[in-house]
C-alpha cells in the first residue's frame, strides 16, 4: 500500500486460488483499513478487477470514473461510504 500524507493507494492485492472463499481478502482489506485510520489517512483509492468492486463495496468504497482496465473506487474514512 502506498500513502501519500492522507491518501492511501491499495494496490496489487492477491491470494492464491486455496486460500480465496475463506475471508482471507476480507480480513486482509480490515485490517489494512484499521492502519489507514490509526495513521491519519482519510482517503483510501482502489483499482479493482474482476470481483473486486463488489468486494470493496462492502467496505463503503465507492466507484469513481474510469480511466483504464480497473474500476477506480475510493472511500473516505473520514465522512464515510460513499460521501
Amino acid at each position: 500500500m502506498d500513502q501519500y500524507p492522507t491518501i492511501a493507494v491499495l494496490r496489487n492485492l492477491y491470494v492464491t486460488p486455496s486460500a480465496r472463499g475463506r475471508g482471507v481478502v476480507k480480513q486482509l482489506i480490515e485490517t489494512q483499513l484499521a492502519w489507514c485510520r490509526s495513521t491519519g489517512v482519510r482517503f483510501v483509492y482502489a483499482g479493482a478487477y474482476r470481483s473486486m468492486p463488489k468486494l470493496l463495496s462492502r467496505f463503503g468504497f465507492c466507484p469513481l470514473p474510469q480511466w483504464s482496465e480497473t474500476t477506480p473506487m475510493a472511500i473516505d474514512l473520514l465522512l464515510g461510504p460513499c460521501s
